[in-house]
């Protein structure tokens, strides 16, 4: 029951801000190829601003979060998480990337 107790991975952790975990679950919604870049890419900010989305992800251990969130939509136990993992441009607010920003 421990880990059920603190929740899942990917659900808000205690005293992570509201910003922090909406940057953390528009990282975690770009899929399998996310990368801090691609992130800083998708929110619209400045090549110098990529410093909070790396401080967010090392304070929050994004990676092992969304390692359990990719783990998960893997073995189908989320039809909704599957079917976003196959096709993230499904997921509302989706902005592909510019081909000049790769």
């Amino acid at each position: 029951m421990g880990a059920r107790a603190e929740g899942l991975p990917w659900e808000r952790r205690p005293r992570e801000g509201e910003h922090a975990y909406a940057a953390f679950l528009a990282y975690r919604d770009l899929g399998p190829g996310r990368t801090h870049e691609a992130m800083r890419v998708h929110l619209g900010e400045q090549p110098g601003s990529i410093k909070p989305i790396e401080r967010w992800s090392a304070s929050w251990d994004w990676r092992r979060r969304v390692g359990a969130w990719d783990a998960r939509r893997r073995r189908g136990a989320d039809p909704a998480a599957r079917r976003l993992h196959e096709n993230p441009r499904s997921c509302p607010g989706h902005r592909p990337e510019s081909p000049s920003a790769t």
